[in-house]
């Protein structure tokens, strides 16, 4: 991505390449962000720096910068549904019993989308029937918000989730 020419939580990017004598810059997408675009690139040619867009690797830069460029230009989240059912299209026993449906494979993936995540979404019926833990495999410290969405169930009075993880909050949203 183009880098910035602004400070806000960081110093400019540009400032460190060009003191660090950096002669060439590849860059595979322009900042949709208004306070970067077009300007990190000028501020290093204006330093005597070759920049050269990448048009190969914008793909990929894209991939990689997925929820910052749907923020910038959406002005949303970006968001991501994971779901497993079975080939009849279920996704729990017919005594109402939550199972694995998928296999190790889908399980670590799931694992991986949870730690590049800011939030969990559930429904107040999952809540109800799994009391699902939501978080993530092999990673210590992963702070996100766990959020629990209304539906057709309710929770009466006041609930309150423990878990011995500190780190992992219950946000109802009712």
């Amino acid at each position: 991505m183009e880098p910035c020419n602004h400070f806000g939580r960081t110093p400019p990017c540009t400032k460190a390449i060009i003191e660090a004598g950096i002669s060439k810059v590849h860059v595979a997408l322009s900042d949709p962000n208004p306070q970067v675009s077009g300007r990190g690139t000028a501020r290093l040619r204006q330093a005597g720096i070759d920049v050269i867009y990448d048009d190969e690797a914008q793909d990929d830069a894209a991939e990689l910068n997925r929820p910052y460029l749907t923020w910038m230009t959406k002005h949303r989240p970006w968001v991501m549904l994971k779901t497993a059912q079975s080939l009849d299209g279920k996704v729990a026993s017919s005594f109402g019993e939550s199972q694995y449906i998928s296999g190790p494979k889908a399980l670590s993936y799931v694992h991986d989308l949870r730690g590049d995540s800011d939030a969990i979404l559930v429904g107040v019926a999952t809540i109800i029937a799994d009391n699902p833990q939501l978080h993530r495999l092999r990673c210590l410290g992963q702070l996100y918000f766990r959020k629990a969405m209304p539906g057709f169930a309710t929770i009466g009075g006041c609930v309150r989730h423990s878990t011995k993880d500190s780190h992992n909050n219950w946000v109802w949203l009712f």
